[in-house]
């Protein structure tokens, strides 16, 4: 089998690249060095390194794709102590592929911390969840953009299916809704939608249901 030696020599120049110049460089070499050491390093483990991540706080979330090669495993919790303090963070968190389910839970697994309560800052607005139990949508910031267009002063407003708060939180602060009733049959989301609420002091203009939003609106309201 013949091999090309340029293109090695290119793969070769771009490592040494990213270990100069970036965090996959410094978690490549730091981890090529232990896992040799170990005598458990293998040339395909590199292409298994993540090149990028979510930040949520001071949890960072990997994606699925990553440290999949069979010889991660040996390291056992030394490898995850050791991505933590790489990418200088303080927990360590990594996705598995989403299977469907009516509470969309993120199936997202802690690796190195205590637990996985974050707090994301969007605008004015602290949304506090669980990162293990709770799904933050990112795809919903035009809508969210709507609502803070909203004067809501003298209104009350329902929020079916409200999750975490995606929207219960917009009416509230950037609407300034008069009362907000919000209603979700998660009790993980219900916690943090409740842990949110007290954050950002709006807890008193907001009344939470845990139910089936089908149902609560026409037994309750």
């Amino acid at each position: 089998m013949l091999v090309n030696s340029s293109r090695r020599q290119s793969v070769d120049q771009t490592i040494v690249h990213f270990s100069k110049t970036s965090t996959f460089g410094q978690l490549l070499d730091s981890l090529r060095s232990a896992a040799s050491q170990m005598g458990i390093w293998n040339d395909e483990m590199h292409r298994d390194l993540p090149k990028r991540w979510e930040k949520h706080g001071n949890m960072i979330i990997l994606p699925h794709n990553c440290f999949k090669h069979p010889n991660w495993r040996l390291m056992g919790p030394k490898l995850w102590e050791m991505v933590t303090e790489l990418l200088n963070t303080r927990r360590l968190g990594k996705k598995r592929v989403i299977e469907g389910d009516e509470f969309h839970e993120p199936h997202i697994d802690l690796l190195y911390g205590k637990d996985g309560w974050v707090e994301h800052i969007d605008g004015d607005i602290r949304f506090l969840y669980d990162v293990t139990k709770c799904f933050f949508n990112v795809n919903n910031a035009s809508e969210k953009q709507r609502i803070s267009e909203f004067d809501c002063h003298q209104e009350v407003v329902t929020d079916m299916f409200a999750g975490i708060g995606y929207y219960t939180l917009p009416y509230l602060i950037s609407a300034h809704a008069k009362h907000v009733y919000a209603i979700d049959w998660n009790e993980d989301a219900i916690e943090a939608l409740k842990r949110s609420l007290q954050s950002n002091c709006v807890q008193d203009r907001c009344t939470v249901i845990q139910g089936d939003s089908r149902k609560v609106v026409f037994e309750k309201l």
